[in-house]
């Protein structure tokens, strides 16, 4: 058990250290999912380049992050780990959890995933995805109880009341969003309208 432990702790470490690298996600997808070797190789693919399409459109951008060049100027890109068991995301504000979530949601049944913010919105699409594990620097308290509702473990840095807007005045309008409902899918429903546009 104590060997299990210690590689989940290098494992969320790794994580740690994508974020401090300037992803506002990283994910550590579970070797032990149905989708395994080439398969999750391939799927892998299709959700950097669904992803990055969601945020550019930009085709060649796409396929330079898929072959790992430097990443590009996007509003959205992905990093694929070259295991081919892991992605860092690149992005603001919820778009690229909700993008990758809708891009290829089996992926993320019991990853490993590592955010800067996780507010109730975002507990709600981990909790869609059937998320393992979630570290966030920063995590409110509704998005704890989601969480902890749906049997997701949750370590964090920093615990807040809420998830404030970026100019610090009231809440983010994804919190807003979701104040009033703690069904995973209405959430993803609601998301998906205002985020992606249906």
């Amino acid at each position: 058990m104590e060997t299990k432990k210690l590689k989940a702790d290098e494992t969320l470490n790794k994580l740690k250290e994508k974020l401090a690298g300037g992803a506002s996600l990283a994910v550590a997808f579970d070797g032990s999912a149905d989708m395994k070797g080439s398969k999750r190789a391939e799927l892998l693919r299709a959700l950097a380049f669904s992803t990055l399409q969601r945020g550019s459109g930009d085709k060649d951008a796409a396929i330079g992050s898929l072959l790992n060049a430097a990443l590009p100027r996007t509003p959205l890109s992905v990093r694929l780990g070259s295991d081919g068991k892991s992605a860092e995301f690149f992005g603001t504000g919820i778009k690229p959890l909700l993008s990758a979530v809708l891009s290829a949601a089996s992926l993320f049944k019991n990853a490993v995933c590592a955010d800067k913010i996780v507010g109730k919105a975002a507990a709600l699409i981990f909790a869609y995805a059937k998320a393992g594990f979630v570290y966030a620097e920063t995590v409110s308290h509704p998005a704890l109880e989601i969480l902890k509702t749906h049997g997701i473990p949750c370590e964090y840095a920093k615990c807040v009341p809420f998830i404030q807007n970026r100019a610090g005045l009231d809440q983010c309008p994804m919190e807003l969003l979701c104040a009033d409902t703690d069904s995973p899918e209405e959430a993803v429903r609601r998301l998906r309208e205002r985020v992606v546009g249906g």
